[in-house]
């Protein structure tokens, strides 16, 4: 500002910076606008939370572990080699259940599950099971003896589907047995020993 010597006052703008204040009405709105974020962003968690909604890292980190490890089955190792199977099975390595689906916005976790009765109560309840693999593998042994036909069309490295309703854990197979002794289940390292006729079909395009 500049002073006005005819009229004895100061005239014009001041100069420098110019200083907005806000007012209480903004700082409320904006106040509101914030916890109404936060509280979509803590109703969006907690509905993920229940639906066993995983976070977007972990999802992408798994898929492309689960994918990762079904790709490594095409590799015989010499381990499968070891061993040298009775009558017409096959020993076969199954690929992981990918158990994320999406649904809508969301990406929910449907892994297999399992039902069985429960001791107290005496109903049927559904509890996630110990085997997460789906009915398709890669043959890693055929050391048994086959049928021409089988021998015709399926040799070590195929991928194969098995028949619906193969009950898996009954094909259950420790290359080392002494391992399951040591550490039960937990040694299980995905071999079933396959009969001939529990193939389905040799999967010719299929992703991992």
């Amino acid at each position: 500002m500049e002073f006005n010597h005819e009229t004895g006052q100061m005239s014009g703008k001041p100069k420098g910076k110019n200083i907005f204040m806000t007012d209480a009405k903004d700082i409320k709105a904006s106040n509101i606008i914030l916890d109404t974020a936060i509280n979509n962003k803590m109703q969006e968690e907690l509905m993920k939370a229940e639906m066993n909604v995983e976070n977007d890292i972990t999802i992408t980190r798994n898929k492309r572990e689960i994918k990762e490890y079904n790709q490594s089955l095409k590799e015989i190792t010499d381990e499968c080699k070891n061993v040298v199977l009775n009558g017409n099975n096959l020993l076969i390595r199954l690929f992981k259940h990918n158990p994320y689906v999406e649904t809508g916005i969301l990406t929910t976790k449907k892994p297999i599950m399992t039902r069985y009765t429960d001791k107290e109560s005496g109903r049927m309840k559904e509890d996630e099971a110990f085997l997460q693999f789906i009915s398709r593998g890669v043959i890693v042994n055929m050391t048994g003896k086959y049928s021409d036909a089988f021998k015709d069309k399926f040799q070590v490295g195929d991928v194969v589907d098995l028949k619906f309703g193969v009950a898996l854990d009954q094909q259950i197979c420790f290359l080392n047995t002494q391992e399951f002794y040591h550490k039960g289940l937990y040694a299980f390292d995905n071999y079933f020993n396959i009969n001939e006729n529990m193939i389905e079909k040799k999967a010719i395009n299929y992703e991992f």
